[in-house]
């Protein structure tokens, strides 16, 4: 059954190509990662349980409605419009500006790793196990909270994309670029999570192939190999630091099959949702964003932990906690949600593609961001559940490019003048 779901998810993969001519077209992104991983779930032969019939339909009409809304976008999206370069002046403004938060950000990172670390010791071998259940309960916290720490990790992540989207090649770009991606990194990680490692590189590879409209697959591959080595290091460090040490290939083996398990196990085990929806406890709804938006504002909404009870979906593997995209549409709202649901995100981002091919720096970073969710989506819902980073990205990037750079700051307009007049000799 497999292989003809196989089959038919590589002939929809086809058609989308055909629909906009490009494989950055978001439901040829979404069928094209359903259809990798349906491909290494099967090379992967018995390490996993095989996933029912029933299952595999869900996943063929949520692929079938994504690329239906992605059609809808494509008949009824507006004209192609020139986007007018930003003037020279309104450019290095922009610049000056990223210049400040990127300033910000290293500035304010000896404070951020005084706040994280309170309550850990950094060279406790445990550190990052330690930090990451706190940051795990923290997110799941039923009142969103802000601080000053939090907010710099955000915006070392946005200023990161941006200022790789303003990298023009010239030396003084590229190491502003280069600078702001470690220090996002550096911010993430040493917050115990992995996850900054895969989002930050795969945003940052779909913002460089939509900026150029082309794709690199060496470049692709190489960034990928790398940020799978280094999450690979980061996995043993925060997930493992507890366990004795291995000889390397061994380690190298296990690290390889946990990572297996983070991209694959979700496929397997929402099969045992499919089967009994009542197995496992909702806790990934659609409006959980709004109910802690309503915390924040004052309610005493009770708002369960995000986690789910662990699935076996191998007879080798422990249990994992994750059910892919479809957890969240299929579990509460049935085959209406998956329909609905996969073609309005398939619609929305298809828009936002179509955007981002006119040149628009706001939706090319967008499309970046969300692309991401779609390689994630064999892994849960990056969307809905996620709104509120998208909102943040939203003010910074608005603010920034729509806002800060208008404002016509008075020294740049002296420099400005300065420079447009005639030069002449200094009188001696």
């Amino acid at each position: 059954m497999i292989w003809f779901v196989i089959v038919l998810f590589a002939l929809l993969f086809a058609g989308n190509y055909l629909v906009a001519r490009s494989v950055l077209y978001p439901p040829a992104v979404f069928v094209g990662v359903w259809l990798a991983s349906f491909l290494a779930l099967t090379l992967s032969g018995d390490l996993f349980y095989p996933v029912s019939a029933g299952a595999l339909l869900v996943y063929l009409v949520g692929a079938l409605a994504f690329s239906a809304g992605g059609i809808a976008a494509q008949i009824y999206k507006s004209s192609p419009a020139d986007i007018q370069p930003l003037s020279g002046r309104r450019q290095a403004r922009l610049h000056f500006v990223l210049d400040l938060v990127l300033a910000f950000v290293v500035v304010g990172f000896p404070y951020y790793v005084t706040e994280i670390s309170k309550g850990f010791d950094l060279l406790d071998p445990l550190y990052f196990t330690l930090r990451r259940q706190a940051l795990v309960e923290l997110h799941d916290s039923p009142v969103p909270t802000i601080s000053l720490a939090s907010t710099l990790a955000a915006v070392s992540v946005f200023v990161a994309m941006a200022m790789h989207l303003e990298n023009d090649g010239s030396l003084p770009r590229q190491v502003r670029a280069y600078l702001a991606i470690a220090l996002a990194l550096l911010y993430g990680v040493l917050t115990g999570t992995k996850g900054v490692i895969v989002t930050l590189a795969l945003s940052l590879i779909f913002i460089t192939m939509i900026r150029s409209n082309r794709v690199n697959l060496i470049r692709m591959g190489v960034v990928v190999m790398l940020s799978i080595a280094v999450f690979g290091v980061a996995l043993l460090f925060v997930n493992f630091t507890y366990e004795d040490p291995r000889p390397f290939n061994d380690t190298v083996e296990f690290v390889w099959q946990t990572i297996r398990g983070y991209w694959l196990a979700g496929i397997v085990a929402f099969d045992s949702v499919f089967k009994d929806p009542t197995s496992v406890t909702s806790t990934q709804h659609l409006n959980r964003f709004f109910l802690k938006l309503a915390n924040s504002l004052g309610g005493e909404i009770d708002i369960p932990s995000s986690l789910t009870e662990e699935a076996s979906v191998s007879p080798v593997m422990r249990g994992l906690n994750t059910y892919t995209i479809y957890f969240t549409y299929y579990k509460d709202h049935g085959w209406l949600g998956v329909v609905l649901g996969l073609a309005f995100l398939g619609w929305l981002l298809s828009l936002l593609f179509h955007a981002a091919r006119k040149g628009s720096a706001l939706p090319m970073l967008f499309y970046g961001m969300t692309m991401t969710g779609l390689v994630l989506s064999v892994q849960a819902e990056h969307f809905w559940l996620d709104l509120a980073p998208y909102l943040r990205a939203f003010i910074f990037y608005y603010s920034i490019y729509s806002l800060l750079s208008r404002i016509e700051f008075r020294f740049w307009k002296i420099r400005w003048e300065s420079s447009a007049l005639p030069k002449t000799r200094p009188r001696l």
